[in-house]
């Protein structure tokens, strides 16, 4: 019996290893990923001190620490993508990456770094002598005569100091209507959404656990007349426990609250946050998450296929402006959190936290079985493994068309005619 029992543990292990087993061959790849740590949100005076006497340098911008993570992000995907799948070349193509971001300074910023991990100094462009003397701009060439020797004589008529590269970076506008469509200033039913999910029952009674924990020693801390029941005004709430968050990311010290530990304030205030999360709240609401992803979905399915279809032509390394093999979207908790929330909804995928520099991927896998496989992937950790046909047809399901769109955020004809940026 003892014996039955471990041939079925074992045959259950072989069948879960089975899809990763077949996944031989990396074909194509997206990742969207959350800017990196910035600094609060709000709730800063007019020279930028948080509501516990910190001073910053601006409200939501980037820091150094945020460029740092995603130079990290990009150069594992570097790792990942070139040197160990040889999906990209190690140089730059542009017919090979697709870089686009929202409207927002920290994730172009954040843009930018993981590109500088990706393609690290040293990887970039070098002239010959003759492009050199031609690549001069008019201006007084006394005047920049140091800067053109520098990278002429002591860096070996490299184009950007150290061999640097830049890539293009693709920006929506944020009014953009079928960009950030869980955004409540975009999307009205949201607004909606986001009412309901601060009156559920778990986040008034997380909300109220916190003001008997942290209440008294808030009052007494924060600048202005607050009460100690700060908290239950949820935007103070918001933007206390995002600057705790802020100023752990910083390494900055955090505020003295009770007894709590920083452990413990910290993970307190991502509680906070992981309730506000889109896809977290009304049960799990699906309305808002498939609405506002369907538009990216439609976009991925399209470069999908492509690839497949030169697959099957025998364009095995077929790269193109129309279909790069390497898609990149930089953006926001709530979009990441709308992402994660769309999985969820259309295959019962786990969500998970949207922490700085958050990244999720879908991959697709040209099987040893001729069959391709999507795995999707947060944060390294590998969520779901499946076939594409199922893929495909779970998503279309429950993708919701430019007209369902259209009325649940009841965009009227004038929004139409104003030529939303959509992905190319």
């Amino acid at each position: 019996m003892k014996e039955m029992s471990y041939i079925i543990l074992i045959i259950s292990l072989i069948t879960l290893l089975i899809p990763l087993s077949i996944q031989s061959q990396l074909r194509w790849a997206f990742e969207i990923f959350r800017h990196g740590a910035r600094t609060p949100y709000s709730g800063m005076t007019s020279d930028f001190v948080d509501c516990f006497g910190q001073k910053w340098f601006g409200l939501k911008e980037l820091t150094g620490v945020g460029l740092y993570q995603h130079f990290l992000v990009g150069y594992r995907n570097r790792l990942k993508y070139m040197i160990e799948n040889k999906l990209l070349k190690e140089e730059y193509d542009p017919r090979e990456v697709f870089l686009i971001t929202t409207d927002s300074n920290r994730t172009i910023m954040s843009a930018n770094a993981q590109i500088q991990g990706l393609y690290p100094p040293g990887k970039g462009p070098t002239l010959f002598q003759n492009q050199s003397d031609k690549a001069v701009p008019p201006v007084n060439l006394s005047e920049i005569e140091d800067a053109k020797n520098e990278l002429d004589e002591n860096q070996n008529y490299s184009a950007l100091p150290h061999m640097m590269n830049v890539i293009p970076v693709h920006s929506f506008f944020n009014a953009d209507h079928f960009i950030q469509l869980q955004d409540k200033k975009v999307c009205k039913p949201t607004i909606e959404y986001y009412q309901r999910n601060q009156k559920r029952k778990e986040v008034t009674d997380f909300i109220d656990t916190m003001t008997e924990k942290y209440g008294d020693d808030l009052q007494k801390k924060l600048r202005g007349n607050e009460t100690r029941d700060v908290l239950k005004d949820y935007t103070k709430a918001y933007y206390i426990f995002d600057t705790i968050i802020s100023r752990n990311a910083e390494g900055y010290p955090l505020p003295t609250l009770g007894n709590a530990t920083d452990e413990e304030l910290l993970n307190d205030s991502f509680k906070f946050f992981d309730l506000d999360l889109i896809g977290r709240g009304i049960d799990n609401d699906s309305d808002i998450c498939l609405h506002s992803m369907s538009p990216i979905f439609d976009r991925i399915l399209k470069w999908i296929n492509l690839k497949i279809e030169k697959d099957k032509n025998n364009d095995f390394d077929y790269k193109g402006y129309d279909l790069p093999k390497f898609v990149m979207f930089s953006a926001h908790d709530s979009t990441c959190g709308a992402f994660m929330g769309f999985m969820l909804n259309v295959f019962g995928a786990d969500l998970r936290y949207t922490y700085f520099a958050t990244n999720i991927n879908l991959e697709l896998y040209l099987g040893d079985d001729n069959k391709y496989y999507i795995e999707y992937i947060i944060n390294d950790e590998s969520i779901l493994n499946i076939t594409y046909d199922d893929f495909v047809n779970n998503l279309t399901q429950k993708m919701k068309t430019t007209e369902e769109i259209n009325k649940f955020c009841q965009f009227t004809k004038e929004d139409d005619d104003d030529e939303p940026t959509k992905i190319k």
